[in-house]
């Protein structure tokens, strides 16, 4: 009996998402990403669209989803993923599209928020 608990303990884990923070349905929070844009025109014009955007990303164990709905356009792309280091809230995942090509990003998962930076502006994503 002593042998089974080891084994329950990661099968639970395992049910609740375990030590990937990514799973889940993720959406963007226009309003929390906005809080961190600053003053200049570029910041100003991204601020502006989010408004008129829709993302969403949803993780599984090893793919992610992005739906993104921005003027009448819509657009979904499905990547194949890997957590290469996880230290803390920082989450780096290596990540494949369908034609090959990998990129490798660090995110900051926070509860229910994910930060992702890129090019100078970081996104927040909140879990559905």
């Amino acid at each position: 009996m002593t042998r089974l608990a080891p084994l329950c303990l990661l099968a639970m884990i395992a049910a609740c998402g375990g030590g990937n923070p990514l799973i889940g349905t993720w959406t963007l929070d226009a309003e929390e990403t906005k809080k961190g844009l600053g003053d200049s025109a570029e910041e100003k014009m991204a601020a502006g669209m989010l408004g008129m955007m829709k993302l969403e990303v949803t993780f599984t164990d090893s793919e992610m989803k992005f739906s993104m709905e921005a003027m009448g356009q819509k657009q979904s792309e499905t990547q194949t993923y890997t957590i290469t280091k996880q230290d803390g809230d920082q989450v780096t995942i290596e990540s494949t599209d369908k034609d090959g090509k990998k990129e490798t990003k660090t995110v900051t998962v926070d509860g229910d928020l994910m930060k992702v930076s890129e090019k100078g502006m970081t996104m927040v994503l909140r879990r559905q």
